[in-house]
């Protein structure tokens, strides 16, 4: 427990220091890069699909002009560090405004202190060197270097359905959409670097503060969009891995872990925020929280709860992609139910099957919790999904185990 309470107090203290830090960046260094970034996120609308059509191929320059922003904006002192403030202009796209503070100085107004912004830090160190068409080309190379080493790990440790789940996964969940907009990359390469942190420990008892500091780093540098899958892609592979027999209150354990070290972490920000600006955070914080669980749009609860399901679900690949993907995917379902209940191996550890199921039910009720955010922005919160696909092949992978269908040896439950 002392471990656990000095990791979070040390994470916290470098948390805030980082984003000190990142202010003492010189503007004169980093405002160039900042001009050429921002005539490339003025150079398409905040919001468009890299395929016609396709909701889930849509990129949202939108949140990437506004951490530019605040990174932008960041000057070395604690105050701007919680406020996260940065210029605003209602009348004006986020893109406009960031590329008329770039240009002309202008002095932020509009706080978000709700938010951490660690990746804002990221951000401004990185425009000392490049603009954020490098930023995306590091996040793609860095993304695909982890898919690999995570395929290659399993595939070494003989978990070969897990390997082939994941990659499934990842490709139903339209990953390589995810280097083409920094709001989504966050969340996506820290569930794969844990994923691989996870496996390889040895020291199964450090486990507990690598999820509690997977949950922080989430909330750090995350904007709201997939947190569950930094929880949800390494637990179910740590599952798959040492399944023998499924440690259910680990299971619990490492969760709660996870959760933990998320809100207070997002708790710690407010706090720490009060504190250095002498006021209570709370107003300004909780006049979105109604709006994100739910705001009105018009639809009555049935059709809000059921529109937020299937628009996210809607958006997997390749069920935007006409007839053709549709069929697909039927032909993938019909295939997959034909070899469970076909090949079903009456050895297969009910339990396990079970405990993935409960994970892979749990983006599903984000998306109702969260319902307004869910339904508005589905167009990347069904990458949460990417757990629920992983969840279902590790289920049709077990259930149908030819090794245990030939011993005919039932698994204790």
């Amino acid at each position: 427990m002392k471990k656990t309470i000095a990791t979070f107090i040390i994470t916290q203290f470098l948390f805030v220091l980082l984003l000190i830090i990142s202010g003492y960046v010189p503007g004169e260094v980093v405002r160039p890069h900042m001009e050429s970034s921002a005539d490339l996120l003025c150079s398409r609308p905040v919001f468009f699909t890299l395929t016609d059509g396709v909701e889930g191929s849509r990129v949202d320059r939108y949140a990437d002009s506004i951490l530019l922003n605040i990174a932008l904006n960041f000057d070395g002192s604690l105050k701007q560090a919680m406020l996260c403030s940065y210029y605003h202009v209602p009348a004006q796209n986020e893109n406009e405004n960031l590329r008329e503070t770039v240009g002309s100085e202008k002095a932020p107004e509009q706080q978000y202190l709700r938010y951490w912004h660690g990746s804002a830090a990221l951000v401004r160190l990185f425009h000392a060197f490049g603009n954020i068409l490098g930023m995306y080309a590091v996040n793609g190379l860095l993304m695909t270097a982890l898919i690999l080493i995570l395929l290659i790990l399993l595939w070494k440790r003989n978990i070969k359905s897990a390997a082939i789940s994941l990659f499934i996964a990842l490709i139903i969940g339209g990953v390589w959409i995810v280097p083409f907009c920094l709001e989504y990359t966050w969340t996506v390469l820290i569930a794969l670097a844990f994923s691989i942190i996870v496996l390889m420990v040895k020291d199964t008892g450090s486990l507990p503060r690598l999820f509690m500091l997977s949950g922080m780093l989430t909330v750090y540098l995350d904007f709201l969009t997939t947190e569950t899958l930094t929880l949800l892609m390494p637990l179910m592979l740590f599952i798959a891995v040492n399944k023998r027999p499924v440690d259910i209150r680990r299971a619990v354990r490492l969760s709660v872990s996870w959760g933990l070290g998320y809100v207070l972490t997002w708790m710690s920000k407010w706090a720490i925020a009060a504190v250095v600006l002498k006021q209570n955070v709370l107003p300004l914080i909780t006049e979105h929280v109604g709006e994100r669980v739910n705001g009105d749009i018009g639809l009555s609860m049935a059709e809000y709860l059921f529109g937020t399901v299937i628009r996210n679900v809607r958006c997997l690949f390749p069920l935007e992609y006409g007839g053709a993907g549709v069929f697909g995917v039927l032909v993938i379902i019909v295939a997959a139910s034909y070899r469970t209940f076909v090949y079903w191996s009456p050895g297969a550890d009910r339990r396990y099957m079970l405990t993935l199921l409960t994970l892979s039910l749990i983006p599903f009720v984000r998306f109702l919790v969260l319902r307004n955010h869910s339904y508005l922005h589905s167009f990347f919160t069904f990458r949460a999904l990417i757990a629920t696909v992983l969840g279902a092949g590790l289920m049709i992978a077990e259930a149908t185990d030819k090794n245990r269908r030939k011993s005919n040896t039932p698994v204790k439950s």
